[in-house]
């Protein structure tokens, strides 16, 4: 498996869990139905046109709820230029999904990932053999990034995987 490969897995491993502590950390909020169950937060459906408004709105409560983009050194504005222009070309809900997804991992934030809807997400299993780490099974969004079954993952952000 080459180098990309390993890179974009990682990436999106890392992108996952730091979305995740983001949205408790923005305060948003699970609805729950009469019986006071966990139901899930609603999925948002978007207009091509509406992908730049609501990336916007998500930049903005980056940069005032997330505390550590100084001291990691993130230039927001810039990263939002960035982005912004990838975002105005998305042409599909997975295209601007999948950048949010991107952006969030821009982060740095072991705390915060993105839940997008229970039909999307990263999708694959991994397994430990003989003191290395292997794709054990792999699900539709993974697949279309090009992960295969048995694939092997030997660092995560340059660090070897067993550290």
């Amino acid at each position: 498996m080459n180098m990309k490969k390993i890179l974009k897995i990682i990436g999106l491993v890392i992108l996952i869990a730091n979305t995740v502590i983001l949205l408790t950390v923005l305060g948003v909020n699970i609805w729950q139905n009469q019986e006071n169950k966990s139901v899930g937060i609603r999925e948002s459906i978007l207009s091509q046109e509406q992908f730049l408004e609501d990336f916007t709105e998500i930049h903005e409560i980056v940069k005032s709820k997330y505390s550590h983009l100084e001291n990691k050194q993130i230039d927001a504005d810039s990263l939002f230029q960035i982005y912004s222009e990838f975002i105005q070309a998305a042409k599909t809900q997975d295209e601007y999904n999948n950048l949010l997804l991107a952006y969030f991992a821009e982060l740095r934030n072991s705390h915060t990932s993105l839940i997008l809807s229970s039909s999307y997400g990263i999708d694959f299993d991994i397994e430990l053999v003989e003191n290395r780490i292997f794709i054990d099974r792999v699900g539709r969004s993974m697949r279309a990034t090009g992960v295969n079954e048995k694939d092997e993952i030997l660092a995560v952000d340059g660090i070897p995987v067993l550290e």
